[in-house]
């Protein structure tokens, strides 16, 4: 069991975890406002800044355009969040939902940089910019300042894990606007 540095018990980390489903939250919210008329405002942009890439191409041609495909397409993404805080809440600093969760972590602190590049590439705003900017980065810089500061982080494993999340989040998100637009539309 996790102490931390006043000597409780390990709650504290755990409620600490709870953060990144938060944000998501945050963030994800605002993408499910904006996002479907942004993107119907943006198609041709997006094809165009696509054409050299056939797997771009694929990528932009799944985004969902109506809210209620974007909708499922985030709960999808959500339930998982949910079920690796869950996992990672019952056991900080061990096994799979651990490394689950610090793959979730590591993803949703590097995406704000993506959403940042993108509204400089489209020069103004992208869905989920301000989420990402004002929720997601501070809130997932917290959760790696208190899990390196309770001993259950270090760098080597928070690479790696993120670097493991961002190989499987594109097919994964992908896919979910898929079944978002087959379910939906």
């Amino acid at each position: 069991m996790v102490r931390t540095a006043d000597g409780d018990e390990d709650s504290v980390l755990r409620r600490v975890l709870w953060i990144v489903p938060l944000v998501f939250v945050i963030h994800d919210g605002e993408e499910l406002l904006t996002m479907p008329g942004w993107i119907a405002a943006h198609r041709a942009q997006l094809a165009h800044l696509a054409q050299p890439s056939a797997l771009a191409a694929r990528a932009v041609g799944s985004l969902s355009t109506t809210t209620p495909s974007v909708a499922l397409a985030i709960a999808v993404v959500a339930i998982v969040v949910l079920a690796v805080t869950v996992g990672a809440s019952r056991s900080p600093g061990r096994g799979w939902w651990w490394h689950a969760y610090l793959a979730v972590l590591g993803v949703s602190f590097l995406h704000v940089y993506t959403h940042v590049l993108q509204a400089v590439l489209f020069g103004g705003y992208v869905p989920g910019l301000y989420g990402a900017v004002f929720a997601v980065l501070p809130g997932s810089a917290y959760v790696y300042r208190r899990l390196f500061r309770a001993g259950v982080l270090d760098l080597k494993m928070a690479a790696r894990d993120a670097a493991i999340g961002i190989a499987l989040v594109l097919p994964f998100v992908l896919a979910a606007h898929a079944l978002g637009r087959r379910l939906a539309d």
